[in-house]
């Protein structure tokens, strides 16, 4: 499924690029390959085994436990085979009240990657709009 190659791909471009650069980047690529998508849906990994091999690969990436990368990653793979899905980020208290960021991503009405903390999130709005801020996203 090329799970492993795209986490460490975004894992690395995440510390080596702005958030802004590499969200565009991105979103340009997805467009490209969900346009050129034209096999039959039966040909086709469902968005579950698809988020299973995000999930399973970052295991085998220094870093890639981080659900920024994760999310970015299972973007990439989604639009590959044909799906369209929608990055959320947003923010949580901890038990000590320390704001921690959170991305995830939807699909088909769903959260399929970084569900877990999602629900807790408050989600920040006009992520276009800060991504071309031009800050850098790391850990």
């Amino acid at each position: 499924m090329r799970a492993v190659p795209a986490l460490f791909i975004i894992k690395l471009k995440l510390r080596l690029v702005s958030f802004g650069n590499l969200y565009r980047a991105v979103e340009r690529r997805c467009q490209s390959l969900e346009r050129a998508w034209n096999a039959s849906p039966h040909a086709r990994p469902s968005t579950d085994d698809i988020a299973w091999a995000v999930v399973a690969a970052y295991r085998f990436v220094p870093g890639g436990d981080n659900c920024l990368a994760r999310a970015l990653a299972a973007k990439l793979m989604l639009a590959r085979f044909g799906y369209r899905s929608e990055l959320r980020v947003g923010a949580l208290k901890n038990d000590d009240e320390d704001f921690i960021a959170h991305a995830w991503l939807e699909t088909e009405g769903r959260i399929i990657v970084g569900g877990a903390q999602a629900g807790d999130c408050t989600v920040f709005g006009g992520l276009d709009k800060a991504a071309g801020a031009g800050q850098h996203a790391g850990e």
